[in-house]
């Protein structure tokens, strides 16, 4: 974690969601392409230093923050992305119904997130009458 985000490379997304990095380079081309989100603002390349053998290895690889993890689970068709959906979906609807998350860690195949406690009021963080319109 750090500044407020996660960071993860396509392996790691791919492990996270239960699928090849094939298909996570795939989504998130098409989360570019239509320009939900910008690549310039979710991602970042990083030169990793590792030993393979005797010698020093540099390579460059993309890391791709929260935001682009996000919408790419809501894109991946697997059962860890079904779980995600579905996760996240409670998160947003108890943020809405309630107006607060409350905090705790949520472990997922090895990446821990973490939720902030916040109450914020809901007149405040929604637009127009979606409260009233959820709560009938």
């Amino acid at each position: 974690m750090e500044g407020e985000t996660v960071w993860l490379n396509q392996a790691q997304m791919a492990e996270l969601f239960g699928t090849k990095r094939q298909a996570i380079t795939k989504h998130l081309q098409n989360i570019y392409d239509c320009d939900e989100l910008k690549k310039k603002a979710t991602s970042s390349i990083l030169e990793l230093v590792r030993k393979e053998g005797k010698k020093t290895v540099k390579r460059k690889v993309e890391f791709y923050n929260l935001d682009a993890i996000i919408s790419v689970g809501f894109r991946v068709n697997t059962k860890r992305g079904i779980e995600f959906r579905q996760w996240a979906n409670q998160i947003l609807k108890d943020y809405l119904l309630k107006g607060y998350v409350v905090n705790h860690v949520t472990s997922v195949t090895g990446y821990f997130v973490t939720h902030r406690l916040s109450r914020l009021s809901p007149s405040r963080t929604l637009p127009g009458n979606w409260r009233s319109a959820s709560a009938k």
